[in-house]
């Protein structure tokens, strides 16, 4: 666990993926049985999505010990992976050739009705979701609970909060003005809707795409992580 600690995201990012490489040459085009389970988080800007995360896969990782240990993923790691050429070959080549198969056909789906140029974020849904088959990831934005939503072995988590509390606590964080504070979190707000919309057609505040939606506000992170855990025992996901 230590070791794994010092590590940085980008040595934690290509032991994962090496670990899943090799187990899939081990076992060659057998399906494992068993199904890692994942999760998926979506946030209002200004909750801690990200903290929450961390905090869940640390917990997870001291308590289960588990190979590989579980990892976040949010924007800036899912687009190292669809970006380092290494990486994402070694992802591809993690997976079986029937699972490759059936995300490509999964994703193309999600896009048969857009432009030609969405091949970009068509990467980044593939990357998701060969993330989310592999296991032991969270994944932080980036529609990953509408890209995975059919998948039984996750769970999807909404964090929410006020917008006068969000605005607080982004004053707070980025030394902002309120007035700065309030245009800043609508904008955000704005395009993360935006890029859902834009990309996957739907609407990211459709309760419909969520197991669990958590009021930040009432709760600590931590309190936030731990709701989470416990509905990943609820759903048999995890012991």
């Amino acid at each position: 666990m230590m070791k794994w600690l010092s590590l940085s995201a980008d040595q934690k990012i290509a032991a994962q993926i090496e670990i899943w490489r090799k187990r899939r040459f081990e076992i060659g085009e057998e399906e494992r049985k068993e199904k890692p389970p994942f999760i998926t988080i979506a946030r209002e800007y200004g909750a801690d999505g990200l903290t929450i995360a961390e905090y869940v896969a640390q917990s997870f990782n001291e308590i289960y010990q588990p190979t590989p240990h579980w990892m976040v993923y949010d924007k800036r790691l899912v687009e190292k992976v669809v970006e380092n050429h290494h990486l994402s070959t070694s992802l591809v080549e993690s997976l079986t050739e029937h699972k490759r198969n059936e995300i490509d056909e999964v994703v193309k789906g999600f896009f048969s009705s857009l432009s030609s140029g969405v091949s970009v974020f068509m990467k980044t849904a593939k990357t998701i979701r060969s993330l989310a088959s592999q296991g032991n990831v969270i994944i932080v934005g980036r529609g990953g609970n509408i890209i995975t939503r059919d998948m039984e072995n996750g769970i999807s988590v909404r964090i929410i909060a006020p917008f006068k509390w969000r605005v607080e606590r982004i004053m707070e964080r980025e030394n902002l003005d309120r007035k700065e504070a309030e245009n800043l979190v609508k904008k955000i707000d704005k395009e993360r809707n935006q890029f859902v919309k834009a990309y996957l057609l739907k609407d990211i505040s459709d309760l419909n795409f969520y197991d669990i939606i958590i009021n930040h506000s009432t709760f600590l992170p931590e309190d936030v992580g731990r709701i989470i855990i416990e509905t990943m025992k609820i759903k048999r996901l995890i012991p």
